[in-house]
């Protein structure tokens, strides 16, 4: 049965919907039309810079295709060539393309940086050439959805993954984005706990995989691989000497396909309906910082949560009041410590029930990790004996006729210890009966 087109305005005015847009309205419909209205024909500075990077990354790469090598390293000074040619853009079409490259405008201070970014990359990182799938290659699909009188509106999404790799005898691929930025995802995201990707490479693992097992029927998992050019040497540490591993990443098998491609639906039909509308809802949340609209948003600034910032200066502001409340945090809690040693317990307000600042004496145990355990039990010694735990005095605000959950802890630390020293005493019993 033909589509009746229930949205024939966001039909017209988006023909077709880039990955990007897409993401921006998953976020927030408002910023989603705030982009649309008004960030067009213009680039902000870091942005440029990592367009700049991924365009020189990309000729890289078709280079490393065409002559086999398997690094940039081989031929550096090639490499900076390349650079030095795409920041000209002598190339890129004045007029822009909605679905390519335009032309970008790049100060000198974001040239250095990506210079330094892709002599970086081009040193320190290895590619297998005979896994490459696409370099930049812009891939389309349909998705469709319900028109509301029993026939279906066929709807067409792109995108251009930066590098599509395609592994394991053409049962895996791998979609590497570059992210050239310092910043880098904590080890696991306190949404989706499973995942180690950035929020915004959640929306692009779920995207990607869709466009992949839709056009590569033989991939059975698609794995999205955020990759951190600024760090590609592998020297880099963190403040604890910890390696930072330039790379993160998050998998998806082809059996969530069917849950992928009803939620992508569904998401494509709220943006037409509000296209099609004019009605926007907003929703507050990291994605506001960048924001290109900020004071037209009808969310108040406060209420806007971790996305409450919304220029350098604010960011700079709050920064510095951060650092003086740390600065007093620290000497009010030297004090109180020193005077709550010496007069005991102080009393603080609270109208639910009595509490206090003052010390709470807690066990805390030093656990030890899987290999010790393992090599404990190969030399035939209880894992037990690897427990060290030690008394450690906390001063806090408290409440003094409740169990504190500090001695609630240190006392289930202690039954815990308790049952595995019985346990290991029956078994010796029981190898001494045998």
């Amino acid at each position: 049965m033909a589509a009746s087109v229930p949205y024939p305005k966001a039909l017209e005015r988006f023909p077709v919907i880039r990955q990007s847009a897409l993401s921006v309205f998953d976020n927030c419909a408002l910023s989603s039309q705030f982009s649309t209205e008004h960030e067009q024909g213009w680039t902000s500075h870091p942005a440029a810079r990592g367009q700049i990077v991924h365009r020189t990354i990309a000729r890289c790469l078709e280079w490393m295709e065409e002559t086999g090598n398997e690094s940039m390293a081989v031929d550096v000074d090639r490499a900076m060539a390349i650079f030095d040619d795409v920041v000209r853009q002598a190339d890129v079409p004045v007029d822009g393309n909605p679905l390519g490259d335009e032309v970008v405008t790049i100060p000198l201070r974001e040239v250095a940086q990506a210079r330094i970014t892709v002599k970086t990359w081009a040193l320190y990182t290895r590619w297998s050439v005979k896994d490459f799938a696409g370099i930049e290659k812009r891939i389309e699909i349909v998705v469709p959805y319900p028109d509301g009188s029993g026939g279906v509106v066929q709807r067409t999404l792109t995108t251009k993954p930066d590098l599509l790799l395609i592994t394991a005898h053409g049962e895996h691929a791998i979609v590497v984005d570059w992210k050239d930025t310092w910043g880098i995802p904590g080890e696991k995201q306190a949404d989706y706990a499973e995942d180690t990707i950035s929020e915004e490479g959640y929306f692009q693992q779920r995207f990607h995989a869709l466009v992949v097992f839709r056009r590569y029927p033989r991939v059975k998992h698609v794995t999205l691989r955020e990759f951190y050019p600024r760090y590609a040497s592998g020297t880099a540490t963190d403040r604890k000497g910890k390696p930072i591993n330039p790379v993160r990443e998050a998998t998806i098998d082809r059996a969530a396909l069917p849950d992928i491609e009803a939620e992508m639906s569904a998401l494509v039909e709220r943006f037409d309906r509000a296209y099609e509308t004019g009605v926007f809802r907003p929703a507050p949340g990291s994605h506001c910082s960048y924001c290109s609209r900020p004071e037209a948003c009808t969310i108040f600034p406060s209420a806007r949560g971790v996305g409450r910032i919304s220029s350098p200066e604010e960011a700079e502001r709050l920064a510095g009041r951060l650092n003086v409340l740390k600065a007093l945090q620290k000497q009010t809690t030297g004090a109180l410590r020193s005077w709550s040693k010496a007069h005991g317990d102080v009393a603080v307000k609270d109208a639910k029930r009595p509490r206090v600042y003052g010390p709470v004496v807690r066990l805390e145990t030093r656990k030890p990790d899987a290999e010790a355990v393992k090599a404990a039990l190969l030399q035939g010694r209880d894992p037990a004996e690897l427990y060290v735990t030690r008394e450690v005095e906390e001063f806090c605000v408290h409440s003094p006729e409740e169990e504190h959950p500090f001695a609630k802890a240190a006392r289930e630390e202690e039954e815990r210890l308790l049952a595995m020293e019985r346990a290991a005493a029956e078994r010796k019993g029981a190898r001494r009966a045998s």
